[in-house]
């Protein structure tokens, strides 16, 4: 995800934390109780964007591949349906 000394399963925890609790402070203080790791607030904030970035990237794609013209050689449903 990004280019730290973090697991990736490390960086999935901080992003999911950073989504659902309302505080990045707080974020960062749930995962060094939880993980015992201690990471910056700022880091956390880093992450939990990186993160949303990547799969608004990745949503966007399937959106598009969905919406796309069939042509002959894809059949009836399309590109999204391969």
């Amino acid at each position: 995800m990004t280019r730290r000394p973090w697991t990736e399963r490390a960086e999935k925890g901080m992003a999911r934390l950073g989504v659902l609790i309302p505080s990045y402070r707080l974020a960062a203080e749930t995962f060094n109780e939880l993980v015992g790791l201690s990471v910056a607030e700022a880091t956390l904030e880093e992450v939990t964007t990186v993160a949303g970035r990547r799969l608004f990237e990745v949503e966007a794609t399937t959106a598009e591949e969905a919406m796309a013209v069939p042509t002959g050689t894809e059949g009836l449903l399309g590109p999204a349906f391969r």
